[in-house]
């Protein structure tokens, strides 16, 4: 019926939401477009009502003995819920019912699966959701079962999804049987709920799963583009393209899908388990071990037959597969598809295959072989091929240390159990409310809440609640006050001291902070004070020494939580993350997550450390996964750095336009986030550099946003680092002058932070301002002594440009016995020594340093350098193949090429010296512009 605007009862979003809920509940089903009717079950629900009536409570169904006996009660309230329209809490814990779960178990196993998703609370009663049905599903399969019971559950699944399906199909006109088949097929093993925040419609979800099922290849030729699937099904091409690359290139369902390319705007689609997916593996598999055998069967015969080679058995493969599973013209698509999905098996084989019968070991010796034996058809892939396609755009990482999970805050000691130990909460209920409001950033929520309870707190829990608040409000010297009187009432408890140095950090008063700790530490002795401790010394730049007291505490407990945490803090303020020890800190959060895995702050360190190691998919898979970002639930610390982290692997892998739609979403969720602004800043600044094609992005605009986080962000030592950001972007867009005045800014406001002045120094240079940067490098040698090795590291390559080679060697003697074992200094002084004609010298420090470090690529590139210099070209371009081998992504690879181009100019191979010129040409356009030039000639 057509309601006027002005009599209107209910408004559109309430009556969608209760729509929503009465079609879940089946008492409507949704005909048309704006077109529901009642069921029967909702006229039996209608009458009960209108008369008044309670409902007779029907008899509950309850588990099985098989699944009671385990005593899983998670798995009891899945069944519950699920077989059951419906459950409360008595139903759980009645001592007459058939299960009994005590309050303190089902309090927690029903907020577990309610956090998971799997069950929701609704006025009073608990349902399952979406999610859950499927988790139900699965759970049905690690009991025993007998089969038929296993399909009946299963069936009550499929009725329930088939219903709302053929309305889907009846309103947009699906006759085709196999496309509905495949639409079926594929929508009762995707969740939707997991995607429920960023896709409110059900529909839209529905349509994207239904062009995977047109676009498959079995429908060769035929094919719906993106652009019309868009418009005759009524969906924004930008939300159907966003949602299949999250489907297909990020397994964000877990479940594998593959793609068979014929051009650019005409891809089909298939999934694992997939009809054609199971004939290609039968074939595959048939080959692969004929391959495998008959190479075994030839290797040690004296005249032997050649081996049969991975190029011919592609070919078969292909032979057998046009035309029976994929039709002839896909050819040379399935060509190009086949060695990535050979790569995909061998993996699945590796990881998945469990040795435990003959059989399963075979399987898994045939595809190690084919493993070993991929790796040398890739490399010669490889050479015939640019090669440069995956080598990821520059970024600067140092703004990952302003993100709200790097440092240890306030918030996080008052859960820490050392707290909780020696401080006893009277009031732990109104006091944990109101923290967990802080950890929402729902400030204002917390301060009304702790002004209106205050009275049922104790004065120290008071005085810790405000000082909390004002600290986060940017209220620093308020902290200050309620922090100092603290330590006058509560003098012998650590919290005063420790508050009030975190307050003094904060606000980039290092040399207090690290007083006020030590006055701490004085008093008493604990790790919370230490571990602050650690944080100040690192802004202090004394890394040294925040190393050395992280290593004491570990040695005595490696199992510290925190010290732990401060290790991986270490590694990525310190740059070392994507160095040399990050498998140590990668073992370290791992051991963390594994005794606390919910931690969303661990997981988002864990996709940091994933990312520094350009393993840009694995973080963005392990932060969709693993964080809520439901934009009810208000986590702005969490989501601030989970959507940095997300932003920053789309901008390193080009994908300018993910991100800018990232920053924009983040913006919406936090106006007056600082994060929220730098978020779009970074999209911005790298867009000016490298996808400069849009009129609306420019400089004044990439400003604004970093003076608009400046303006919000209330921590001295974050703004440095923005301006820092900004001085880069400035510098790369031919503003060095401007990028120059920025950096002094930066440091004025962090003076104690080394990096400012050596990022002027690295400026100075680009701006042929040599001189200046050498005189200011002498200032900050005698300004910070804990830096001579880098500083003079630095130096040495000045005199290396200028080609002042004798300069360039004092300058490394003079730190070469402070840091004997040196990778840096050691590399430089043998190119130096090289340029210089020291033949012996200079081979005798390569090799010493590709002893030390025989994983390090760059080791190699000065190795082929060297070689180059002393006119051995073709011993050269062995030890630069090895450089490419160890790092093809490490920063110094387009010299590595660009050498290795001249080598082959040298020895007159013109056409191999072209293919690296273009490697060179393609790496230089994701790279800075300052550092493309920085070692030319």
């Amino acid at each position: 019926q057509e309601i006027d605007e002005g009599e209107q009862l209910i408004s559109e979003s309430t009556l969608s939401n209760y729509l929503k809920k009465l079609d879940d509940d089946e008492y409507i089903i949704k005909k048309g477009w704006n077109h529901y009717e009642i069921t029967e079950k909702g006229k039996n629900r209608f009458n009960t009502l209108s008369l008044g009536q309670v409902e007779d409570k029907k008899p509950l169904n309850y588990p099985p003995e098989i699944i009671r006996r385990r005593r899983n009660y998670d798995h009891w309230i899945l069944w519950m819920v699920y077989n059951n329209s419906s459950c409360r809490w008595s139903d759980f814990n009645e001592k007459d019912n058939n299960v009994f779960i005590n309050n303190s178990s089902l309090s927690k196993n029903l907020n577990s699966l309610i956090e998971s998703g799997y069950v929701r609370k609704e006025e009073g009663e608990y349902k399952i959701t979406e999610s859950g049905k499927i988790e139900y599903s699965r759970m049905l399969k690690s009991y025993d079962l007998d089969r038929q019971a296993i399909l009946e559950e299963e069936s009550k699944r499929i009725e329930e999804i088939t219903k709302k399906t053929n309305d889907f199909f009846d309103e947009y006109g699906i006759e085709d049987d196999k496309i509905k088949f495949r639409f079926l097929n594929t929508i009762l093993k995707l969740n939707y709920s997991k995607v429920e925040n960023l896709l409110k419609n059900r529909d839209d979800f529905n349509k994207i799963v239904l062009f995977l099922s047109i676009n498959h290849p079995y429908y060769y030729p035929e094919y719906i583009t993106i652009e019309r699937f868009a418009h005759e099904f009524d969906i924004k091409k930008t939300t159907l393209e966003f949602f299949i690359d999250k489907i297909v290139e990020e397994d964000y369902f877990n479940i594998k899908f593959f793609k068979l390319i014929e051009s650019k705007d005409k891809i089909y689609y298939f999934k694992v388990n997939d009809k054609i997916e199971r004939s290609l593996r039968v074939i595959v598999d048939d080959y692969i071990t004929r391959f495998t055998y008959l190479n075994k069967l030839y290797e040690n015969l004296e005249n032997h037959t050649p081996n049969i080679i991975l190029t011919n058995i592609i070919d078969q493969i292909l032979a057998e597969s046009c035309g029976l599973i994929i039709h002839m013209s896909l050819k040379d698509s399935l060509k190009s598809f086949i060695p990535e999905y050979l790569k995909y098996l061998a993996y699945k084989i590796e990881t998945e295959k469990k040795l435990t019968t003959d059989e399963s070991k075979l399987e898994s010796l045939i595809w190690q072989t084919i493993s070993e034996e991929f790796q040398g058809f890739e490399k010669g892939m490889n050479q015939t091929q640019n090669g440069t396609e995956d080598h990821p755009y520059d970024t600067d990482r140092y703004l990952l240390e302003t993100l709200d999970v790097t440092y240890l805050s306030k918030l996080y000691y008052v859960l820490h159990p050392e707290f909780l130990q020696e401080i006893e909460i009277d009031d732990p209920k109104n006091f944990n409310h109101i923290i967990e409001l802080i950890n929402s950033g729902e400030i204002q929520d917390a301060e009304t809440f702790f002004n209106s309870e205050n009275n049922k707190l104790n004065h120290l829990e008071k005085l810790v609640l405000e000082d909390i608040i004002a600290t986060v409000q940017g209220e620093f010297k308020k902290s200050l006050k309620i922090s100092q009187k603290i330590i006058q009432k509560y003098d012998l408890l650590y919290i005063g001291y420790l508050f009030q140095s975190i307050t003094s950090f904060l606000m980039g008063e290092y040399g207090l902070a690290l007083d006020q700790i030590n006055k701490g530490i004085e008093k008493r002795t604990n790790a919370s004070l230490k571990s602050h401790k650690v944080q100040i010394l690192m802004k202090l730049g004394e890394k040294e020494n925040a190393l050395k007291l992280i290593e004491e505490n570990l040695s005595q407990n490696q199992n510290d939580l925190t010290f732990l945490r401060l290790m991986c803090l270490y590694n990525i303020v310190d740059q070392k993350c994507y160095m040399d020890t990050w498998k140590e800190v990668f073992n370290a959060i791992n051991n963390l997550i594994e005794d606390d895995p919910n931690n969303e702050e661990l997981k988002i360190l864990k996709s940091i450390l994933l990312f520094c190691n350009s393993k840009y998919k694995g973080a963005r898979n392990l932060i969709d996964e693993y964080i809520d970002f439901n934009p009810l639930h208000k986590k702005p610390s969490i989501h601030t750095s989970a959507y940095f982290v997300l932003v920053y692997s789309y901008i390193a892998e080009g994908k300018f336009q993910k991100a800018l739609e990232i920053a924009n979403l983040i913006l919406i969720l936090y106006p007056n986030n600082p994060k929220s602004y730098l978020i779009k800043a970074v999209v911005i600044g790298y867009s000016l550099i490298f996808n400069n094609q849009n009129k609306d992005i420019n400089s004044e605009i990439f400003q604004a946003l970093i003076y608009k986080a400046i303006s919000l962000d209330p921590i001295k030592s974050n703004q440095a680092l923005y301006l820092q950001y900004e001085s880069i972007i400035l510098a790369e867009v031919d503003e060095l002058n401007k990028a120059i005045e920025i950096i002094d800014q930066a440091i004025n406001l962090f003076p104690e932070r080394s990096s400012f002045p050596m990022k002027k120094a690295y400026l100075l240079t680009n701006s042929d301002m040599e001189k200046k940067a050498l005189e200011l490098l002498d200032e900050l040698i005698v300004r910070f002594p804990s830096r001579r090795v880098e500083l003079y590291r630095w130096k040495s390559f000045i005199f290396f440009k200028i080609k002042d080679f004798e300069k360039g060697l004092d300058a490394l003697n003079n730190i070469i016995d402070l840091a004997p074992e040196d990778k840096k200094t050691l590399n430089n002084k043998a190119l130096i020594l090289a340029k210089l004609n020291k033949r012996k010298e200079a081979l005798e420090t390569i090799e010493h340093v590709v002893s030390l470090f025989p994983e390090d690529g760059n080791s190699f590139d000065s190795y082929g350098e060297i070689l180059m210099e002393l006119g051995e070209y073709q011993k050269a371009i062995t030890k630069l193949e090895k450089a490419i081998e160890l790092e093809p992504k490490g920063w110094f690879i387009s010299e590595t090429y660009k050498k290795m181009a001249k080598c082959y100019e040298e020895l007159d191979n013109e056409k191999q010296a072209k293919l690296y010129f273009r490697k060179v040409e393609e790496i230089k356009k994701k790279m800075l512009p300052l550092d493309r030039d920085v070692y030319e000639d």
